[in-house]
């Protein structure tokens, strides 16, 4: 398992990092359903950060991962605990992909896109602070 999970303690955020050692494609399946159970277990939508910036795939592998992701019964990227998915990547080809999710293909999958984890974080206490207000 080369990828890490969690929850920030007091705030509704998770945090899902692919560590650069590992294998993305081998740990899609097993990082998606820990994503899901840990999904299921909050009592309040939840904010996802995904920080992929060590994350280096092919064309193949990224359709295959999105749809994975965001299409059938299991796409946790429309999970119903999910207030909005955020991606911090930094190859073109990967943020482009990733604006794809938005498409109807994909089920119009909610996201924001950004540089570091840190942008990401204010992002997500920004909105939490609308939504609360």
């Amino acid at each position: 398992m080369a990828y890490t999970l969690s929850k920030l303690p007091d705030e509704p955020i998770l945090i899902y990092a692919q560590q650069s050692q590992g294998n993305p494609m081998q740990d899609m399946e097993p990082s998606l359903a820990d994503l899901a159970a840990l999904l299921d277990g909050q009592r309040e939508q939840v904010f996802v950060i995904y920080d992929v910036r060590t994350v280096a795939v092919d064309v193949d592998d990224i359709l295959l991962a999105a749809d994975h992701a965001a299409r059938g019964s299991r796409a946790v990227l429309h999970h119903a605990m999910i207030r909005e998915n955020l991606f911090v990547a930094q190859a073109g080809m990967l943020r482009a992909a990733l604006r794809g999710l938005s498409s109807a293909t994909f089920g119009q999958v909610r996201l924001a896109l950004f540089d570091t984890v840190e942008e990401a974080l204010a992002h997500c206490r920004r909105s939490a602070e609308d939504f609360t207000v």
